[in-house]
């Protein structure tokens, strides 16, 4: 493929991702969780990658820069793939369990957070707890994810966490209903334009490191 090609590939992911975005932006079928999340967390990472690294929503570990550089240097040499990923999430609005607002619920509804990232019921920064999406908050944006990684068109998905690994898998194909949840990691699945790994969840890169020893094509 000629240079020229190449630039045109690059601007049309560019142009789809930026459409994608838009319609985050807009989406509005998990109420609740807009409640809690001023803006919805987009993907990041290189618009040409070889892996896509797909989470179940923003956290502590993958907002940090440092730890997705990492990860990268874990994942590359072990799927054999050249140095460019790119992460983004299964729900794009963060769940969050709002201990303020259960105490006032009977008075107020709405969105709680201001555009500076307070809570405008303490006038303190957002204390909710994060939580695992449910199904419906799955199912609900799951589209969004399957849009993605077909406008990235990446060698490799990597999932992150049980109800990653089950939605994305099931949304191309492979279906996963017999398999327990020990058996569904670290290991490789396909299908007819991807290959997939399942990875656990993980708090911090030394175990996502831990995970990956040993493992091989």
């Amino acid at each position: 493929m000629g240079g020229e090609d190449l630039g045109v590939n690059r601007e049309r992911r560019i142009r789809n991702l930026k459409r994608l975005e838009k319609r985050v932006a807009r989406c509005n079928r998990c109420r609740e969780l807009r409640d809690s999340c001023r803006r919805p967390s987009y993907g990041v990472g290189s618009v040409e990658p070889d892996i896509v690294v797909v989470f179940a929503a923003a956290n502590i570990f993958n907002q940090d820069r440092g730890n997705l550089r990492q990860l990268a240097e874990i994942l590359h040499p072990v799927l054999d793939v050249e140095a460019q990923a790119y992460y983004t999430y299964l729900v794009r609005c963060r769940p969050r369990l709002c201990p303020v607002k259960e105490e006032r619920d009977r008075w107020f509804k709405g969105c709680c957070i201001d555009e500076n990232g307070l809570c405008i019921l303490s006038s303190q920064p957002c204390n909710g707890s994060p939580r695992e999406p449910s199904i419906h908050e799955i199912l609900n944006c799951l589209y969004f994810t399957v849009e993605e990684i077909a406008a990235l068109e990446p060698l490799w998905v990597v999932t992150v966490g049980n109800s990653v690994a089950r939605a994305v898998l099931h949304a191309f194909g492979i279906f996963t209903y017999h398999i327990k949840e020990q058996d569904l990691f670290v290991r490789v699945f396909e299908s007819s334009e991807y290959r997939f790994i399942c990875l656990p969840d993980f708090d911090d890169i030394e175990q996502c490191r831990k995970i990956m020893t040993g493992f091989e094509l």
